[in-house]
């Protein structure tokens, strides 16, 4: 095995030796990036259903200056949505929580994947113009690099699906 299958297209390694290890591992990559891309998501959302003050202490970290409405639970990202525009805002706040939250739980396990992922890449590529883009490009300050980063992550599913490793491919049905 010194190919490695790229899409549609066959792609010659220039290290054939590791075209058995490349195919061992592939399925893992889709798993890995499945469960940080989804993990990611799940504090988001926790944040907002129940409060950052109910999460340990390590994991909070320093609250963001460029976001600090967020992390206080659902009143105080209810009414940052209200401030930007987006009405019913409570709506709004429940959907976009509940796509953090579940959907993040969702991802990880590979359940309703291209569905969940979908979710997300509209989610952050509204969040990327409304929100980030504003804030300019680096994520310590806000901008748009990590939820265009996720964004696209999430895109990945969208178009690929779970992968061998997913519940999806478990019980033989995708989206």
């Amino acid at each position: 095995m010194n190919r490695i299958a790229a899409d549609d297209n066959t792609t010659r390694l220039f290290i054939p030796a590791l075209g058995p290890i490349y195919d061992r591992l592939s399925a893992w990559t889709g798993l890995s990036l499945r469960i940080v891309t989804g993990g990611i998501m799940i504090p988001h959302g926790y944040e907002h259903f129940f409060g950052r003050q109910t999460l340990p202490e390590w994991f909070t970290g320093v609250e963001p200056q460029a976001a600090p409405h967020f992390g206080a639970g659902l009143d105080p990202f209810t009414g940052f949505l209200a401030s930007q525009g987006y009405e019913p805002a409570y709506f709004w706040a429940v959907m976009i929580t509940l796509v953090q939250f579940l959907g993040g739980i969702l991802l990880v396990i590979g359940l309703l994947t291209r569905l969940t992922a979908a979710a997300f890449t509209i989610f952050l590529f509204v969040s990327i113009f409304q929100v980030a883009a504003e804030f300019g490009y680096w994520g310590n300050a806000g901008g748009l690099e990590f939820p265009l980063l996720w964004c696209i992550a999430s895109f990945i599913f969208v178009v690929r699906g779970g992968g061998r490793l997913s519940v999806d491919h478990v019980i033989g049905k995708e989206l």
